[in-house]
C-alpha cells in the first residue's frame, strides 16, 4: 500500500512539473511573439527608429538600428519576463 501510494505521488509529481515547464516554455514563446510584434524598425522624416507600438522611439542608422531592436527587445523580454515572475 506504501509502495502505491509513494508510486502516485512520483507520479503526480511527473505531471505538474511537466505541466509547470510546459506553461513556462509557452509563456516564453508569447512574450518573444510580442516582442516581435510590438518592437520594430521603421522609417520617421527620413530615419529609421526602433518603435514601440508604431511610435518612434530610438533613433539609428545602418546595422547599429538592428542591434538597437534587438537590444530593446531583449530588454522587454527581461522585464515582462520579471512582471510575469511577480504575479505567479
Amino acid at each position: 500500500m506504501k509502495a502505491k501510494y509513494q508510486q502516485l505521488k512520483r507520479w503526480l509529481g511527473d505531471r505538474l512539473l511537466a505541466r509547470r515547464r510546459a506553461r513556462l516554455e509557452r509563456l516564453e514563446r508569447q512574450i518573444d511573439a510580442d516582442a516581435e510584434r510590438k518592437l520594430q524598425v521603421a522609417e520617421y522624416n527620413g530615419g529609421l527608429y526602433v518603435t514601440f507600438h508604431g511610435v518612434p522611439l530610438v533613433y539609428g542608422e545602418g546595422d547599429t538600428i538592428l542591434e538597437t531592436l534587438e537590444d530593446c527587445r531583449e530588454i522587454y523580454r527581461d522585464w515582462r519576463a520579471n512582471a510575469n515572475r511577480e504575479q505567479l
